[in-house]
């Protein structure tokens, strides 16, 4: 039978070294029975988790998963230059605005989207995005999507 057990480098028999050891164990073990097993489901809201704070932020999720969260600590609103925050995601961090697949940024009253919203999006469209862009509303716990004309 094949071991899947990990083990010390030679010599190395520490506490933390094998504690790691065991852990990765573990971990392996429950991959393991994890994928004869049948489907799990987990479930968990994003945007409760990113937006839990109390102040206003912005959520830019990418296709591939990454998600960056932008926030200035400001209770009453996220001073955001969206030139700035599209130099840093294309220049700094290597990323494409077409690969963005949402915004959200979140609001804790119930207003609706304002002109520095709507000014932001149209910054991020001009520059190549097509995904959605949204407002969380904290209080309710609803998103509510900008829909302008010509858009599907």
């Amino acid at each position: 039978m094949t071991s899947f057990l990990a083990r010390p480098s030679k010599g190395d028999h520490s506490p933390g070294a094998i504690r790691l050891c065991l852990f990765i164990s573990c971990a392996v073990l429950a991959v393991i029975i994890l994928l004869g097993s049948q489907t799990y489901v987990s479930k968990f809201n994003l945007f409760k988790i990113a937006f839990k704070d109390p102040t206003e932020s912005i959520l830019i999720q990418f296709r591939n998963g990454d998600i960056y969260i932008y926030s200035t600590l400001d209770i009453g609103g996220v001073t955001a230059d969206p030139a700035r925050m599209l130099d840093t995601l294309t220049r700094i961090e290597g990323k494409k605005i077409s690969d963005i697949i949402q915004i959200t940024h979140n609001h804790f009253s119930g207003r609706t989207f304002n002109e520095t919203d709507n000014g932001f999006l149209r910054y991020f469209k001009a520059h190549g995005f097509t995904g959605d862009f949204n407002i969380y509303h904290t209080e309710s716990e609803t998103t509510e999507t900008k829909k302008e004309k010509g858009d599907k």
